[in-house]
């Protein structure tokens, strides 16, 4: 009872800091609830059309939302996006279901990458138990615990700012949209895509940074790993070992080890955000990798 009622006061105290319901009652329960009833659902009433919708919810708000939005253009800068695409990119994101782009960003660069495993600093490293890095480092974190000045350019970006303060609003406004057009249509293109992306990123966070999991390249000061399955599955994040090697690699796979088999499927989503001049840079590091087994050099797109 005494965890309990700290965990109520600490995210009493995060609804009163910030003026927006905490994650964990705003998107974790609620999302799950709603992904569980919506399986139930399409169990009762299965349609093939509902795997179409899951398939495209899953590269919409998965691929370009997580891992392509979120982790490798807001935290990373590894890509660069057209200009008109960067509001739209900005919804995506928070239909990721993972948190504002800004404190997503400012937790792992500063608190994940710059302290990988370390379990003072690293919010999710399984060196505080397994459970914890998949999920349940989600259900103690705080209004105070991330600092976002690691994302503080961000700061400056009047859209990003907006949706940060509006987070827990835009996303239940899409879910609103979305029910009144079709409730199966938003169970499947949107929620229950989104919390099985939202599993699959707990899998890296706990999987592949756990020792014997998968094998290593790079003697990182870190326990990554490259884990194939993972790699595949997950848009590429699997690939962690070398992506702790090269963070500012767009390709997590071929193009940082120059092995063929580690492809990394959010090169597929580069021509729907890039322009074309970025698309051919991303493409060819990843060819001449691919051909000479040669390592590009990482650029930072600023």
């Amino acid at each position: 009872m005494t965890k309990l009622k700290q965990f109520l006061d600490d995210n009493i105290a995060t609804y009163r800091a910030t003026k927006q319901v905490p994650y964990v009652f705003a998107v974790l329960i609620p999302f799950h609830i709603l992904a569980v009833y919506g399986l139930y659902l399409g169990y009762q009433s299965w349609d093939w059309m509902y795997a179409a919708w899951f398939v495209a919810g899953w590269v919409i708000f998965g691929g370009l939302g997580a891992c392509v939005g979120l982790h490798r253009w807001v935290s990373h800068k590894s890509i660069e996006v057209r200009p008109f695409m960067r509001p739209i990119m900005h919804w995506i994101m928070v239909c990721s279901c993972q948190g504002s782009a800004i404190w997503w960003a400012a937790l792992h660069r500063g608190y994940h990458h710059a302290h990988a495993d370390n379990p003072e600093r690293d919010i999710h490293t399984p060196k505080d138990g397994f459970w914890h890095a998949y999920m349940g480092w989600m259900l103690k974190v705080k209004h105070d615990t991330i600092n976002l000045k690691y994302g503080i350019e961000y700061l400056k970006d009047k859209s990003m700012v907006w949706h940060h303060k509006h987070y827990n609003y835009v996303l239940w406004g899409t879910l609103a949209v979305m029910m009144a057009i079709d409730p199966m249509f938003a169970f499947w293109f949107f929620v229950i895509p989104t919390m099985f992306s939202l599993h699959s990123d707990s899998v890296v966070n706990s999987v592949c940074h756990f020792p014997g999991a998968g094998y290593r390249y790079y003697n990182t000061k870190d326990q990554s790993v490259n884990v194939p399955l993972v790699g595949w599955l997950a848009w590429g994040q699997g690939w962690h070992n070398n992506h702790h090697k090269s963070p500012r690699h767009f390709d997590f796979g071929t193009t940082v080890s120059g092995k063929w088999w580690e492809f990394d499927p959010c090169l597929l989503l580069v021509p729907f955000v890039s322009p074309w001049r970025e698309t051919k840079r991303l493409w060819s590091q990843w060819y001449r990798a691919w051909r000479h087994n040669e390592n590009a050099t990482p650029v930072e797109i600023v």
